[in-house]
């Protein structure tokens, strides 16, 4: 199947590590030219020369994405690097777990402020250059905590279920206008970031962290945790011509995990 991604111009939030990682190399595979934008530099580096290295071309970013400045400047200049603007695909955010009881404002004005308000202010900035597309796409990585409650997870939750509107909002707005705005909500996926989570619920019921992770893959309806290429790859079919009518909608890639029709 031809995705026709050949030669267009991606920028991935959040591309230096996991499901950002595994989606700026599954397009550069597909011949799409990525800019990747991430707070360490080190990191932003080595990911890139990786995705060279593989034949793929790609350009690195550094940047706060939760400070409002440096979304406008890391665009700018990622669009300076491509030459022009495709697709945006926002990932760039994480938030941290605990019981409700025990978080604290803060954790929820961070959660919002890089996620959220992050996938806003790029949103915004990438907007202008993606009207000069003939193939312009946005996708927002969200998450299943966004559409169904999960445990440790309530501000992160809350920022998800935010951006799957705000996704909608874009794709009602901007789709008459051709940029065709999509969310992905990954449920459990193997990255540091679910560590994260299995350490939590690991100290929650006085467990180890090997006996954690065991039980929540085995809750899990597919008996494991996702891939981030598995994510990545629904992300990749959006970003296409193959996906020229789908618009505003969220696409849950969690195994059969959320409850609900």
């Amino acid at each position: 199947m031809d995705l026709n991604l050949r030669g267009r111009r991606a920028i991935v939030t959040g591309g230096s590590r996991g499901i950002g990682r595994a989606i700026a190399e599954a397009l550069a595979r597909e011949g799409v030219h990525v800019a990747l934008i991430a707070r360490d530099q080190g990191v932003l580096a080595e990911a890139v020369s990786a995705i060279e290295s593989a034949g793929g071309r790609a350009a690195g970013v550094a940047g706060d994405l939760s400070a409002a400045a440096d979304c406008g400047r890391c665009v700018a200049e990622a669009v300076g690097a491509l030459g022009g603007l495709d697709i945006l695909v926002n990932n760039a955010g994480a938030s941290r777990f605990g019981p409700f009881a025990q978080q604290t404002d803060r954790d929820y004005t961070d959660a919002f402020e890089l996620k959220y308000f992050g996938y806003v202010r790029c949103a915004r900035a990438a907007i202008p250059h993606l009207l000069r597309s003939d193939q312009p796409r946005i996708v927002n990585i969200a998450g299943a905590g966004g559409i169904a409650a999960r445990p440790f997870h309530a501000a992160g939750g809350s920022a998800n279920a935010a951006i799957i509107l705000l996704t909608k909002q874009l794709g009602r707005e901007f789709g008459p206008s051709g940029v065709l705005a999509n969310a992905v909500s990954p449920g459990l996926v193997r990255t540091e970031r679910r560590n994260r989570l299995i350490a939590a619920s690991a100290k929650e019921r006085g467990e180890d962290f090997e006996t954690a992770r065991q039980r929540m893959d085995a809750e899990a309806p597919l008996g494991r945790a996702g891939d981030p290429a598995e994510i990545a790859d629904v992300v990749t079919f959006l970003c296409s011509a193959r996906a020229s009518y789908v618009n505003g909608t969220n696409i849950i890639v969690d195994g059969g995990a959320a409850p609900g029709i």
